[in-house]
């Protein structure tokens, strides 16, 4: 096992199962002492968790910019009350910072839609389909950690335009311009692959973390 620099937020790479699940272990307890009060605890834990800016920033330059330094601490802030308000679903199937990032990666598909929102607001003539119009709550009040696994789950051609659409903004011309397809097989393939998740995440939360809602709501 290798343990990054800071520059990498500490992410534990897994060279050895065995050493990995103990890291992991490790992480759980660590955890849940916060979660008792541990006064200790809380104090490594919030440590741990100044990956995040580093986290965001790294995300941000593969999907956008923040706009400015008020944008980008708003969304540190938003990370860190997630993960805090969500520490009792952590189970120690994945280092603490690999869980972390899921949050950071969903609060950024947040950001950017609620940008996307403001701008069709200011040009309500646009005609060009966006992830605001398609999915207004995407993987609302959603473990990120099991969203991003369920996404893993889904096939190879689904799951690319799953992440087009949501990590990279793109339309469904836009991507199948990139993947070489139709745009009507890409639409296709994002709503059958949103069918599946909203089965198995609907298994795992309930309706009321169905991603995309029902059908009807779009």
């Amino acid at each position: 096992m290798k343990r990054e620099d800071s520059e990498n937020c500490d992410t534990v790479r897994d060279t050895d199962p065995g050493t990995a699940q103990a890291a992991w272990d490790a992480d759980r307890a660590l955890v849940r002492r916060a979660r008792d009060g541990d006064p200790e605890a809380v104090e490594n834990l919030a440590r741990r968790m100044l990956c995040i800016p580093r986290i965001l920033d790294l995300l941000a330059r593969r999907t956008g910019p923040f706009r400015d330094a008020d944008e980008r601490a708003d969304a540190v802030q938003e990370v860190a009350g997630r993960v805090w308000s969500a520490l009792d679903r952590y189970q120690g199937r994945a280092g603490l910072e690999t869980w972390i990032y899921g949050f950071c990666s969903l609060t950024l598909i947040d950001l950017r839609r609620a940008r996307s929102r403001a701008r069709r607001r200011e040009q309500p003539l646009e005609s060009d389909a966006s992830l605001v119009e398609e999915r207004p709550e995407p993987f609302a009040g959603l473990d990120a950690l099991e969203v991003q696994a369920a996404i893993g789950r889904l096939p190879a051609e689904e799951a690319a335009v799953v992440e087009g659409r949501l990590f990279d903004g793109l339309t469904f011309e836009q991507f199948a311009s990139r993947d070489g397809s139709s745009p009507n097989t890409a639409k296709t393939r994002y709503y059958r692959a949103l069918d599946r998740l909203r089965g198995w995440l609907h298994r795992s939360f309930g309706e009321a973390g169905s991603p995309d809602g029902p059908r009807s709501s779009r």
